[in-house]
């Protein structure tokens, strides 16, 4: 009974963050018509969401070693309701005709969100040992993948019945009974003495937080000769990552600790990881078939409905392939199949049917699925168990950050090729390829993973 409840924990705790992501996300034009807000400024609602984030995530590690599991989760959790309640209150009681009071909010719910994710993987690798962490792991995924599918089967029917914030209630109840779960596990590291880096700290904002505006909203440094100033942000975040870098491999107790990656497996699981991220991002395929093709919201929820389910299977299926001679060929099995999913995005034209939006997704969802297991579980293998806290922040971190980076990287090799070609099909096909092979170049790296504390799961 226990273990059944510390499963639930990890689904539950892996699942809020995309849920509310996802949330936001379909809520944002409704939210701007509820506001009359402009076009250009709609976006920033899951911006805000994201950057929060973004910001804090790599934080996760140093907070769990300094609070505890139980404290730092129960903070987080409280923190998230009450910046979701109070979004769902702007909207319902309020009802403000500008957004920066749910803008602050939308911030604090990324901010108090964010260490959830991680805590919840460094958790499922404490209280499991090294022949079950691959189920673990596929537990940790199938609740992100969980998360998002469910927000976006009920996102619409609960804005069209409610209003725009009442999609993210399904995080926050999520959320609620994580609370009489909580526990702290003994072998994730402990230290309330454990020092905070404020220069650290400082040095990883000044990095982080102008690289996510530029990537997120470089659009709107194009335009009226604030170019400049989106090359000025860049210059700060450039500067500020490598006075970063050296301070933290010089410290012994930095706010983000490099050290898991002077690991090899860890090191190389966590940039494949990175890598899958950037060319996965599911942007272009959306936007091919809504722009060109001009599908129906109905066929686009079903797409989504389809590639979520596959890549819960994905996920269970690669948990079971967490062993000692299955690992790696399973590894290289997962990227492939996500290749062909991602290459058979160029078979979409200007018109396209249910069955083919569908069959492509669930292709691409199920390879990607099937990854999320078995890169995690080389990331841990034979991992020190006093470096977990700090490894699940740098692990999670890495691929959030990857999706960001893909869409902006592919959205400008998207622009150069419509330019070049002047057919926005041909150039959307140019980015399916980019994604595709960039997956598979990445298969030799699985061959230099190891799987040095893996025995055969007992059933």
């Amino acid at each position: 009974m226990h273990q059944r409840l510390d499963q639930l924990l990890i689904l539950l705790l892996a699942g809020i963050s995309p849920a509310l992501l996802i949330a936001i996300s379909i809520a944002e034009p409704y939210a701007g018509k509820a506001m009359n807000l402009p076009a250009a400024e709609i976006i920033w609602f899951a911006e805000a969401f994201l950057i929060g984030t973004l910001a804090v995530m790599p934080l996760s590690g140093t907070l769990l070693t300094r609070m505890g599991f139980v404290r730092l989760t129960w903070v987080c959790l409280a923190g998230t309701l009450l910046s979701g309640v109070g979004i769902v209150a702007c909207d319902v009681l309020i009802r403000p005709q500008v957004q920066d009071p749910v803008l602050c909010l939308m911030v604090l719910a990324g901010v108090f969100s964010a260490p959830l994710a991680p805590a919840a993987q460094a958790f499922a690798v404490a209280t499991h040992p090294a022949e079950l962490r691959g189920q673990a792991m596929a537990l940790w995924g199938g609740g992100r993948f969980a998360g998002f599918l469910l927000t976006a089967l009920l996102a619409g029917h609960l804005i069209e019945n409610l209003g725009w914030s009442f999609p993210l209630a399904i995080g926050l109840v999520m959320a609620l009974p994580c609370f009489a779960m909580l526990h702290q596990p003994s072998r994730l590291l402990h230290n309330p003495e454990f020092g905070m880096d404020l220069r650290g700290l400082c040095l990883l904002l000044l990095a982080l937080v102008p690289l996510l505006l530029a990537l997120n909203l470089g659009p709107l440094f194009n335009s009226d000769g604030r170019d400049m100033l989106l090359v000025g942000m860049l210059i700060v975040t450039l500067v500020a990552g490598v006075a970063f870098v050296r301070h933290a491999l010089r410290k012994p107790d930095p706010i983000v600790s490099l050290a898991p990656l002077i690991g090899p497996d860890f090191r190389i699981a966590t940039f494949v990881a990175f890598i899958v991220a950037v060319m996965t991002t599911g942007q272009f395929s959306i936007l091919m078939v809504s722009e060109l093709a001009k599908v129906s919201a109905d066929m686009l929820g079903w797409r989504t409905t389809v590639g979520g389910v596959a890549q819960i299977v994905g996920v269970a299926a690669g948990g079971y392939l967490v062993r000692p001679m299955l690992a790696r060929p399973g590894a290289c099995l997962a990227l492939i199949v996500t290749a062909l999913g991602l290459a058979s995005f160029n078979l979409y034209g200007t018109s396209v049917s249910l069955v083919e939006i569908s069959a492509t997704r669930a292709l691409m969802g199920f390879g990607l699925g099937l990854t999320v297991p078995l890169f995690a579980a080389f990331a841990y293998s034979g991992f020190d168990e006093a470096r977990t806290a700090s490894a699940s922040s740098l692990f999670v971190f890495a691929s959030m950050m990857g999706t960001g980076i893909g869409v902006a990287a592919l959205g400008g090799e998207f622009d150069v090729a419509s330019a070049i070609l002047d057919d926005p099909l041909s150039a959307y096909r140019v980015v399916f390829w980019t994604q595709a092979i960039g997956v598979l170049l990445l298969l030799p790296l699985i061959w230099l993973l190891r799987v040095r504390d893996l025995t055969p799961a007992k059933r």
